[in-house]
């Protein structure tokens, strides 16, 4: 960039704290809760054999389920009532967002000035949650 030109760079912040931290969270707990099933089914070649170590296993595994499943409670609150990036609205596909993003890709041009390319691909993901969920 010429010393002459000026780039004006724009900050977006579309996720918020909230959705952050629950991606995190979310990211941990899972890790967690394979680790922790990778040593209860491996725990004999651990060297685990008291009684009172496989109960604190599974006691350990059962709070990182819960710390799971009320970080995403939570999350389905913060769909309702956060910012208008994480809420619903945002993330559910209606007829303005394109089934195949690549068919979408090829009529438009793409390139740093073409942000609705990335737009349409999040909203296409939308197209595809009832698959995973179902």
């Amino acid at each position: 960039m010429n010393a002459n030109q000026q780039q004006e760079i724009k900050v977006h912040s579309v996720w918020d704290l909230p959705v952050r931290l629950f991606h995190w969270v979310n990211f941990l707990s899972v890790i967690s809760l394979l680790f922790m099933g990778f040593i209860m089914l491996y725990k004999k070649e651990l060297g685990i054999t008291s009684l009172e170590a496989k109960i604190g296993l599974k006691q350990v595994h059962v709070v990182i389920g819960y710390v799971f499943v009320v970080n995403l409670l939570i999350r389905f609150a913060w769909a309702f009532i956060g910012n208008r990036f994480a809420r619903w609205s945002a993330f559910l596909p209606y007829r303005d967002a394109p089934l195949c993003p690549i068919s979408a890709a090829m009529q438009k041009p793409c390139g740093r000035d073409s942000p609705r390319l990335i737009w349409d691909i999040i909203h296409s993901g939308g197209w595809r949650l009832p698959c995973f969920c179902c």
